[in-house]
């Protein structure tokens, strides 16, 4: 799982230009973390002040999510309060009894692609966020990163054991 998260922070940090943003409504496709085949469905991502809200809908079943936003800057993730300007997203979720974390980046396509795991569950499965329609992404600006600044969030202390 760490290597996975560090080529795919890697991979964010060295993609062409950054289309940014994952607000919006997304098709979506995967694989079942235990398995048992592929999926496809959509999510529709919402800024909600510092945070997004997330909400997939794959076939009858719906999962709800908060998440936060963050960029690679330096070539180092940095974990912030939603912005325009992320390339990145880590959604807490949930869909009835179940809880799950996921971890996005997005592509230089203007996809988003990433990695989920539910709780107590030790496998980790991959899902892609493609525009609906197959329509190129609308959102073209490219982000500017100071690199001479400081994250955009300090981390929490660790709690003491």
């Amino acid at each position: 799982m760490r290597a996975f998260l560090t080529g795919l922070l890697l991979a964010a940090a060295t993609a062409g230009p950054v289309l940014a943003d994952p607000t919006g409504s997304w098709l979506v496709k995967g694989g079942n973390a235990d398995g048992s085949g592929a999926y496809q469905g959509k999510i529709s991502i919402t800024r909600d002040g510092e945070t997004y809200k997330a909400i997939w809908v794959v076939g009858s079943t719906k999962f709800t999510g908060t998440g936060i936003g963050g960029a690679v800057i330096d070539g180092l993730f940095t974990p912030a309060p939603a912005s325009e300007s992320d390339s990145a997203i880590s959604i807490l979720f949930r869909s009835g009894k179940d809880v799950g974390l996921a971890v996005y980046s997005e592509q230089a396509d203007g996809s988003w692609s990433g990695a989920w795991t539910y709780e107590n569950l030790n496998r980790v499965a991959y899902e892609t966020w493609t525009p609906k329609d197959g329509q190129t992404p609308t959102k073209t600006k490219t982000a500017t990163v100071k690199t001479d600044t400081k994250p955009r969030a300090q981390a929490p202390a660790a709690p003491k054991p």
